[in-house]
């Protein structure tokens, strides 16, 4: 338990509540160690974005029994993986923006949304 909260920032109370409602699992070792796996890294980030959009942990758990057991979860990881490009390549280019004439911004921004647009296009899809 102490990698996992290392790794993701988690206090060790909070992934053993997450584990305790069920929105965590882990397998228990003879001398009653968790052991969490590898896709709880993803899970976790899914769990604290969907915090950050004022989801309950009710709905958390409920979106992540629907999703988690089939191969949409891999999609979200992979969108959610691009939103932090996406977020890394705004701060960057923030730090240029006072810089940039009139059509350099206006072609920035059309970017932007863009890449905006498609992400939330294929988050539409894959919770319908």
């Amino acid at each position: 338990m102490g990698e996992l909260a290392e790794q993701t920032g988690l206090s060790r109370r909070t992934i053993d509540y997450y584990t305790n409602i069920g929105i965590l699992t882990a397998e228990r070792t003879g001398s009653n160690y968790r052991i969490y796996e590898e896709s709880s890294i993803p899970r976790i980030q899914i769990i604290q974005h969907c915090k950050s959009n004022n989801m309950s942990l009710g709905e958390i758990k409920v979106l992540l029994e629907r999703f988690c057991e089939d191969e949409v979860f891999n999609k979200v990881e992979m969108i959610l993986d691009k939103l932090k490009e996406i977020e890394t390549e705004i701060i960057e280019l923030n730090s240029r923006y006072p810089n940039l004439n009139e059509d350099q911004k206006c072609w920035l921004n059309q970017k932007i949304n863009q890449q905006t647009i498609s992400i939330m296009q294929a988050i539409t899809i894959l919770i319908t």
